[in-house]
């Protein structure tokens, strides 16, 4: 555990208890509406994903089992090809919820959020013959790939626009490209990162020691949906913080 909390740190969220968490008019909207469509990001390790057969797994599809559960619901599998095909979906009606998000102030505008239940350290992937000590602005004139429409490509247009990125469609794109030789470095979560080396064997790649920065993540809803993100956040604060620790410890693995 004292290593899985070096890498996503747990946010404090009120534990509520109950028959039903809902108010009345929350639980006539929530049946109204059963069950909540989910598009997860298919391939975010180990927050959202699906695995080789096909199966979603991750931190954020246990969470959510635990909040239709608590909440008295069901939630739909809604499946995308791409990260930037489920903000899509999200926008046009299509999803309900998204999860595993970091707020950008593009996002506010067609987004509303959950408080934060974790936060999670992002750092560059490189090959093992980089320079430890290298640093991002040592890069400007370097290949650096970030996934489209991540957080983390706002990130780096927001506070280093002199870094002309490249954009990939996936962690593992961005990473095998930097196995090749093809880019640099690989901008991405260290938890994310980790998990898609390990299933790819990428041994020759490892991450750089320094933390770029740290971003919170949540669920989401449509900004036309308020009533859904309060339902939402009582469902989050319905799962006892150990619980979501044994959560994240297991599925990480670390």
């Amino acid at each position: 555990m004292k290593r899985l909390l070096a890498i996503v740190m747990l946010y404090a969220l009120p534990v509520l208890a109950g028959p039903d968490l809902l108010t009345p008019e929350e639980r006539v909207w929530l049946d109204q509406h059963s069950p909540l469509r989910y598009a997860p990001d298919p391939a975010f390790p180990p927050f959202e994903y699906f695995d080789s057969e096909g199966r979603l797994a991750g931190i954020t599809p246990e969470l959510l089992s635990i909040v239709a559960s608590n909440l008295g619901t069901r939630i739909e599998v809604v499946r995308l090809p791409t990260w930037s095909e489920v903000l899509v979906a999200i926008q046009d009606g299509r999803a309900d919820l998204i999860g595993s998000v970091v707020k950008t102030p593009e996002r506010e505008t067609y987004l509303l959020f959950t408080r934060p239940y974790g936060e999670v350290p992002y750092g560059l992937f490189v090959g093992k013959d980089m320079p430890r000590d290298t640093t991002l602005k040592q890069l400007y004139a370097a290949r650096v790939g970030v996934v489209r429409n991540y957080g983390a490509h706002a990130w780096l247009t927001q506070h280093h626009p002199g870094l002309p990125s490249i954009p990939v469609e996936t962690t593992r794109e961005g990473l095998l490209l930097v196995a090749v030789g093809q880019l640099d470095a690989m901008l991405e979560t260290l938890p994310v990162g980790r998990q898609v080396i390990e299933d790819l064997s990428l041994f020759n790649l490892t991450h750089l020691p320094q933390v770029l920065y740290t971003t919170p993540q949540h669920l989401a809803v449509s900004i036309r949906q308020p009533i859904l993100l309060g339902i939402l956040q009582k469902g989050l604060n319905s799962i006892p913080p150990a619980r979501r620790a044994a959560i994240m410890d297991q599925a990480t693995g670390y």
